[in-house]
């Protein structure tokens, strides 16, 4: 059975936090999710660059109520912010594993979103990111 990755970028705006995009597209990909939090990683040894944080107090609207829609599949969430998903994309670059990619072209995406939005948000946007099974 594969696992697959659900995620929010979230921004504040006036004191609270909205979604910019629900869900956006991070196909499948062990190499990548053992970096964001440590899934999938029996076989290449990956450390997440940080340790997972659970859903932060303060999550979205839209994405508290699809996490809270079925919480006996979703395991091992997290968040992290612009510089954290840097990090995570340079490990990924650094690290060769067999039949994966130096680059991960979503992650990118996404980065670059939130670099965007960290323009006129002050460097507080967030990727909010949990797993299923």
């Amino acid at each position: 059975m594969g696992c697959d990755i659900h995620a929010f970028i979230e921004v504040p705006h006036y004191g609270m936090i909205n979604s910019w995009a629900s869900l956006p597209f991070l196909k499948r990909d062990y190499k990548l999710f053992s970096l964001l939090a440590g899934v999938r990683n029996h076989d290449n040894g990956l450390q997440p660059v940080v340790p997972p944080r659970g859903v932060p107090e303060n999550m979205a609207w839209a994405a508290a109520d699809l996490y809270n829609s079925d919480l006996y599949i979703w395991h091992t969430a997290s968040w992290l912010q612009l510089h954290e998903l840097r990090q995570v994309a340079k490990q990924y670059r650094t690290t060769e594993i067999a039949n994966y990619p130096l680059q991960n072209h979503d992650l990118n995406a996404i980065i670059a979103a939130m670099a965007a939005l960290d323009l006129s948000e002050r460097g507080l946007s967030r990727l909010v990111f949990w797993f299923d099974n």
